[in-house]
């Protein structure tokens, strides 16, 4: 009875999790490995990472997932001041929704590259198109911030690329892209002067 009811409270927490926060998956396991919530709220294979979360170590970085890049977090679980478990949650970053909120929270147009194509984009007609100037991710790639005028689309922009790595630097995740067009920066130029 008390394993029906600790599987009912875990389901109860992931439902609750992912309607609240619209998290792409949630996952508790128990200290030996064991993941004690349901499939349907997502599957990661138990690894050395969170082997280390169930000894107490919280882990945050962003990590590829096949052709997903997503934000992860793991934090310890613990009962009587023991170690319990951990409880894994994933999101997915490389989404239509997460380009176009950032792009509204910027106020600039933004993209995520992979290789030289355009997988996510909030300017209109660009997603699955390939850059046409592929130095430009090149030098993302080689860890260089690149900031100059290009054109997209038919359009000059002011464009910022920059490469995506996770936590220790050691995985190149992709290339992302923040722009304004220039006809807008030099409006805002304009009023201000």
């Amino acid at each position: 009875e008390n394993a029906t009811e600790n599987s009912q409270i875990i389901s109860g927490y992931c439902q609750y999790t992912q309607r609240l926060f619209g998290v792409s998956s949630i996952v508790v396991f128990d200290t030996a490995g064991n993941q004690l919530s349901d499939s349907k709220f997502g599957t990661i294979v138990f690894n050395d990472t969170i082997k280390r979360v169930t000894r107490g170590n919280e882990v945050h970085d962003l990590v590829l997932n096949g052709n997903e890049i997503c934000a992860f977090a793991a934090i310890p679980l613990s009962q009587n001041k023991k170690p319990a478990g951990a409880i894994v949650v994933t999101q997915s970053i490389s989404t239509d929704e997460f380009v176009e909120k950032v792009a509204n929270f910027t106020e600039m147009d933004f993209t995520i590259f992979k290789g030289y194509k355009r997988m996510f984009s909030s300017i209109p007609g660009m997603k699955g198109t390939e850059i046409v100037d592929q130095s430009l991710i090149d030098r993302a790639m080689a860890n260089e911030d690149v900031t100059q005028k290009t054109t997209i689309g038919g359009k000059k922009y002011i464009a910022y690329y920059y490469p995506l790595y996770n936590k220790t630097g050691t995985i190149y995740l992709g290339t992302l892209f923040l722009g304004k067009p220039l006809d807008e920066v030099q409006e805002m130029i304009s009023a201000i002067i």
